[in-house]
């Protein structure tokens, strides 16, 4: 059984702790991650605390076939979809300079090294699709099959997507002037 299951199920048993160990593991990472689709950090913030507020209200089962790490970023990856679903019509407010400085610092505690980060900025520019699958794959360390259950593709679909996706980010980098081949 993997910690963030175990924390889950100490949580359903009564013990608060396990709910905070759970936000202090996966907060940040599913900040960046919601950001990725809703492009706005306080909303990423919001959308993060709904995620954990759905474990604290529904105490949905977990089913242990796949790691808690993917069921929570399915959970919150649904969440983010529905919040652009419902409120796709209203303008996006642009992120002022705080917000901007605040997401700087979120990053670079998430992502150590300066490499890291130029290749997060290249995979800002490629497709939504390819950014996620290899956000998932290699930032958040998923399998395959566990970022096929989060973005719901099937095992050849991740693969093909996979391989697009690290081909776009190589022309990117390339047209960017990065050594790709560093990384």
């Amino acid at each position: 059984m993997n910690i963030g299951a175990e924390c889950y199920y100490r949580f359903l048993n009564g013990d608060n702790s396990g709910l905070e160990e759970l936000v202090k593991m996966f907060n940040d990472n599913l900040i960046l991650f919601i950001n990725g689709y809703v492009k706005n950090l306080a909303i990423a913030e919001d959308l993060a605390a709904d995620t954990f507020a759905e474990l604290i209200v529904k105490r949905s089962p977990y089913i242990e076939k796949y790691s808690f790490k993917t069921w929570l970023f399915r959970i919150a990856r649904n969440n983010a979809i529905d919040y652009i679903r419902k409120y796709k019509r209203h303008s996006h407010i642009a992120l002022s300079d705080s917000d901007a400085a605040e997401e700087g610092a979120l990053e670079s505690s998430v992502v150590r090294s300066e490499q890291q980060e130029e290749l997060r900025a290249c995979l800002k520019k490629i497709k939504k699709d390819y950014s996620d699958v290899l956000y998932l794959i290699y930032f958040e360390e998923m399998s395959y099959q566990e970022a096929g259950l989060v973005l719901k593709k099937n095992n050849k679909q991740i693969k093909n997507l996979v391989f697009r996706a690290k081909q776009a980010l190589r022309e990117t980098m390339i047209k960017e002037g990065f050594n790709y081949e560093e990384l």
